[in-house]
């Protein structure tokens, strides 16, 4: 990849970032009155991993992290732990693009039970990994999980249940309107000569 492919993925990761911190304010960090957590932005960071990969994904996620935590402190001094917590947490969003190598090729060689398959696993993992964390972070660290409704470790797991059901369906969606959206055109996955067979298709 040379250097100005280099500069599009990390100018697209911008955009992604930027497009995730748009959905944190428009849509409520937690819902219902048992508080489960909604994380639509880390959705679009996966979706972002599985079209670059797990580098520019631990990036992008911990970029918007820190974008995240900025606007819940008000001293950065002395809350600087719920900015690294919070970019640890969405940086796991590059756990997806450990699948994007897989993802890309079966999607090319139209093999979609193994798309499914590694989209499936990507995006289970990264919530997985993202609401762990979070968990321990707010538990633990930051001190900030105690819900009156009921167990915290409850409301985390119900959380990433509901996460994942949601994620998958809007990244379903994305796969069915059009895989092209998936693979991009200066992929490294993929060879120049099958990507110009991809584009004429």
């Amino acid at each position: 990849m040379n250097a100005s492919q280099k500069l599009l993925v990390w100018v697209e990761g911008l955009l992604f970032v930027i497009l995730a911190l748009l959905i944190e304010t428009t849509f409520p960090e937690t819902i219902t009155s048992h508080n489960y957590y909604l994380e639509i932005s880390l959705t679009l960071l996966i979706f972002y991993s599985f079209r670059r990969g797990d580098i520019a994904g631990y990036i992008a996620g911990a970029v918007l992290g820190l974008g995240i935590g900025y606007f819940q402190v008000e001293n950065i001094q002395t809350e600087w732990m719920v900015l690294v917590a919070s970019a640890v947490q969405y940086a796991m969003a590059g756990l997806a693009g450990k699948f994007a190598r897989n993802l890309q090729r079966t999607l090319f060689n139209r093999r979609m039970k193994s798309v499914y398959l590694n989209l499936i696993t990507g995006t289970v993992l990264s919530y997985l990994a993202f609401f762990i964390l979070k968990f321990i972070f707010n538990q633990y660290v930051l001190h900030v999980g105690e819900i009156a409704n009921g167990p915290y470790a409850v409301t985390i797991g119900l959380s990433f249940l509901g996460n994942v059901v949601l994620g998958l369906a809007i990244l379903f969606i994305i796969l069915n309107v059009s895989a092209k959206y998936w693979i991009p055109k200066n992929t490294p996955y993929i060879s120049r000569k099958e990507r110009s067979r991809l584009l004429n298709d």
